[in-house]
């Protein structure tokens, strides 16, 4: 069996909150840290010159709508499941016992129903 490891990675340049997608949210967090020093890109620093300014929403809006395509499927195979199930005596044992614990719950609840309607004048 191989340890193989595929790491996948985008970048959206834009993307704030990292969703696939520029969006009016990544807008909404942009303008609200407007004019912000020391700022993330989380914050709206796109072009990650430490504030958030006019030439970080351009950034934006020239990606605005745009998204990732979704990642190319690199799982493997699976092998084919087996044709027939054995079960063990023990698991038959249990399903006996939940049969035969359901049909006495049920007569019960049908002597319960029985003696209802008897005592009801």
């Amino acid at each position: 069996m191989s340890n193989d490891l595929t790491l996948n990675f985008f970048v959206l340049r834009g993307d704030l909150n990292r969703d696939g997608i520029v969006s009016i949210a990544d807008f909404i967090t942009l303008a609200s840290n407007f004019g912000k020093t020391n700022a993330t890109y989380a914050d709206g620093d796109v072009n990650y010159d430490g504030s958030v300014t006019i030439a970080d929403f351009i950034e934006l809006s020239s990606n605005f709508n745009k998204s990732i395509p979704a990642p190319a499927s690199t799982a493997r195979p699976q092998p084919a499941a087996a044709e027939t199930i054995t079960i063990s005596s023990d698991a038959k044992k249990h399903r006996r016992a939940a049969s035969v614990h359901k049909r006495a719950t049920q007569r019960r609840h049908h002597r319960r129903q029985q003696m209802i309607l008897v005592r009801q004048p």
